[in-house]
């Protein structure tokens, strides 16, 4: 588990001594999070509210994009060429670093009734425009398509705060990877209204246009 916390400063765009008072009183009167809306909201993050196990309080769990726990009907259909193409990577034609590429994926993450798919991929030269394993697609939709998933990879990826071991910040946000069931299921957890508020305001002077919406587990 990876944490990050929030640099509080008079010299921050939002995250001022003065919006940490703000959202402060508001949690104070209301229990609710201060939640400014970006500029130009153009994705909505939302927060899933539960109580702490202490009793005191909630936590947030993180979702992008949508609140769906199941995959787009094409999804799991995709063959290797649409699957790197959809992870960023330039697929062109039988692409050399590409096919090493696959082969790569393939033996850190695959096996096929006793033989790993890079093996059988090499025997048919690595057509990239073969079905994806089905069972790699699944461990990609918890860890990278679903919409948890979503939430840690690109949230972990922005300069949000410091890890408080090394530097000292207010509020917490833990990003958490933990193998489950034979795959790895990626969730991002925000610690109490506070930290949902610094949260809202980092991503508002990240520019991310990402509005943060509150619901209930």
């Amino acid at each position: 588990m990876d944490r990050r916390s929030f640099i509080v400063s008079a010299a921050s765009a939002l995250l001022t001594p003065t919006f940490l008072r703000d959202a402060t009183r508001i949690l104070e009167r209301t229990s609710s999070p201060l939640l400014v809306p970006p500029d130009s909201p153009s994705r909505t993050l939302y927060a899933l509210r539960g109580a702490k196990p202490t009793g005191t309080g909630y936590f947030y769990d993180l979702w992008l994009d949508s609140l769906s726990e199941d995959p787009e009907d094409d999804f799991f259909y995709m063959t290797w060429r649409e699957y790197l193409s959809a992870r960023g990577y330039r697929v062109r034609g039988k692409d050399r670093a590409l096919a090493k590429l696959l082969l790569k994926y393939c033996e850190e993450h695959l096996t096929l009734n006793g033989e790993t798919d890079s093996e059988r991929l090499k025997e048919s030269r690595v057509l990239l425009d073969e079905p994806a394993n089905g069972d790699f697609l699944v461990d990609q939709w918890k860890s990278w398509g679903s919409p948890q998933g979503k939430a840690y990879n690109e949230l972990y990826d922005l300069d949000l705060g410091p890890d408080p071991r090394l530097h000292r910040g207010t509020g917490s946000v833990d990003f958490i990877d933990s193998p489950s069931l034979g795959y790895y299921a990626c969730s991002v957890e925000v610690d109490g209204c506070l930290s949902l508020s610094l949260l809202q305001g980092r991503l508002n002077e990240l520019g991310t246009g990402m509005q943060i919406e509150v619901r209930d587990l």
